[in-house]
């Protein structure tokens, strides 16, 4: 999907609903970017300035930018398995009335857990540095995760499919993974009622799409401006350094270049990337086969979403060629 204007506004009541999974995590970071634009969040500020009690030693470096850009030091291994040794050990307060009791809990168990290393020496992909945005984002405005996105991100982008806690009237269109699969263990309630900020969102191809479009416009859609220009500017440019690792899928990558919560394609850093994207290309995949990108040099977004069954046929990348190859006007 290419251009600059409006995506057609025509829904289906049977319209396929996705998990994201790690898609989600572009969404969580604009929900960052309009409070820093709001003047209410600083990149360069650290983590315990929202929430004091991300506390420990080193972890006071640990800005916003560093959970961004999954640059903090931590580990989600080292995070969950801290967690483990948690439970039952201390008592978990109440949520307060906008928190979901789930997030609230593992807040609790896990925000203790140890910093492997400084802040910006590796890139290490780290999901609760997503949840921990989250938090940022409830304590600063007062709003539940839920509520601030669906009400400062989807609904001005008119992405009414989009949701990180599924309604009812919705749940029955949500794609399930075939059972005795790698990815079936997302079927179920508890993900669809689930408003994790690292990976719990659930929408559709056309409404990623409008997002996508978003970006690839400079931070406006259909008539509203979500994101300024230089936020877009910010987010899809290279905030890690060449010099980095990122650990993933048992592959180190020596070049990785991320921005603020978007993978950039420019160095083959992951293996769903598409071969014949452009160097200026960002974009983020998801568990069980679904990815989203932006090719501003061919004005391309494109939204695969598949129901993955097994790991290796995964055709993503196939499609992604087969969409990029078709465009012929380049600007």
């Amino acid at each position: 999907m290419g251009g600059c204007g409006p995506i057609p506004t025509r829904r289906c009541s049977s319209t396929p609903v996705f998990p994201l999974a790690s898609i989600s995590k572009p969404l969580t970071a604009t929900a960052i970017m309009l409070l820093v634009e709001a003047g209410r969040v600083g990149l360069n500020r650290p983590v315990q300035a929202y929430v004091p009690e991300f506390a420990g030693p080193g972890k006071d470096r640990i800005m916003v930018r560093h959970l961004l850009t999954h640059t903090s030091g931590m580990r989600d291994d080292d995070t969950f398995a801290y967690g483990d040794m948690q439970e039952g050990r201390r008592d978990i307060p109440p949520p307060e009335p906008n928190q979901h009791p789930g997030i609230n809990r593992i807040l609790h168990l896990r925000i203790g857990a140890p910093q492997r290393q400084p802040p910006g020496v590796e890139m290490h992909y780290y999901n609760f540095g997503f949840t921990l945005l989250g938090e940022v984002v409830r304590r600063v405005t007062g709003e539940s995760f839920d509520d601030f996105t669906r009400r400062r991100v989807f609904a001005p982008l008119g992405m009414t499919d989009t949701h990180f806690t599924v309604p009812e009237a919705l749940k029955y269109r949500i794609v399930k993974r075939h059972e005795g699969t790698p990815y079936d263990w997302w079927n179920g309630p508890e993900n669809e009622d689930w408003p994790g900020p690292a990976g719990g969102a659930f929408s559709t191809a056309m409404d990623m799409a409008r997002f996508g479009q978003m970006f690839l416009n400079g931070g406006e859609y259909g008539g509203a401006r979500l994101l300024s220009p230089a936020s877009v500017a910010a987010m899809t440019r290279d905030q890690t350094g060449l010099r980095m690792q990122i650990p993933y899928d048992e592959t180190s990558f020596p070049n990785c270049p991320y921005g603020l919560g978007w993978f950039l394609y420019g160095a083959d850093t992951s293996r769903k990337s598409g071969g014949l994207w452009s160097p200026r290309t960002f974009g983020h995949s998801g568990s069980g086969g679904v990815m989203l990108w932006v090719d501003p040099a061919y004005e391309l977004v494109g939204v695969f979403f598949f129901a993955q069954v097994q790991e290796d046929v995964w055709p993503g990348d196939l499609f992604a060629n087969a969409v990029t190859a078709s465009i012929i006007d380049v600007k």
